[in-house]
């Protein structure tokens, strides 16, 4: 039985642990190796269209992982609203001038965190002051949801 298999993208012959599993192939395995896969999805994510979908997910990915609703538009409204955006476009275009400078990447900033995403409540910044917000916000108590609420104890008894 061979124990290897030539991939699609880049004519090498790799050990087929190399190839993801796809139950309709023929062989049951991915015509691309995974490192050809992971350059396509790197390559396809730093484009307008992948960057822009991409930032749709992590919103509603966000969402779920706050317990908050998800974004108050589709995806398909989130990618119409922004594929042709001067700002969008241009914020992207100096990120991949940067060579692809995580700082510099577009982003989507709440402009109040204690309500979901909506046209209305979402501005577009660069990485780097969506972080830079989060931080300060979180440091000077303007943001305190991910806060914990603390018991007070009893140090000598240890009963709350």
């Amino acid at each position: 039985m061979n124990n290897q298999k030539q991939c699609s993208k880049c004519k090498e012959v790799k050990e087929l642990s190399e190839f993801h599993k796809h139950k309709s192939a023929k062989d049951g395995l991915t015509s691309y190796c995974k490192k050809c896969i992971s350059n396509e999805t790197i390559k396809y994510n730093r484009t307008l269209k992948g960057k822009l979908l991409g930032l749709y997910h992590s919103q509603v990915k966000h969402s779920k992982k706050r317990n908050d609703s998800p974004p108050l538009y589709t995806r398909e409204e989130f990618y119409n609203k922004f594929i042709t955006d001067k700002d969008f476009i241009h914020k992207h275009n100096e990120w991949v001038k940067s060579n692809y400078n995580k700082k510099l990447a577009p982003s989507f900033d709440r402009i109040d965190d204690y309500k979901g995403y909506s046209f209305s409540n979402i501005k577009l910044v660069v990485w780097e002051e969506n972080n830079n917000r989060y931080t300060s916000d979180a440091k000077n108590g303007i943001n305190i949801k991910s806060s914990k609420t603390v018991i007070a104890t009893n140090i000598k008894t240890g009963e709350v």
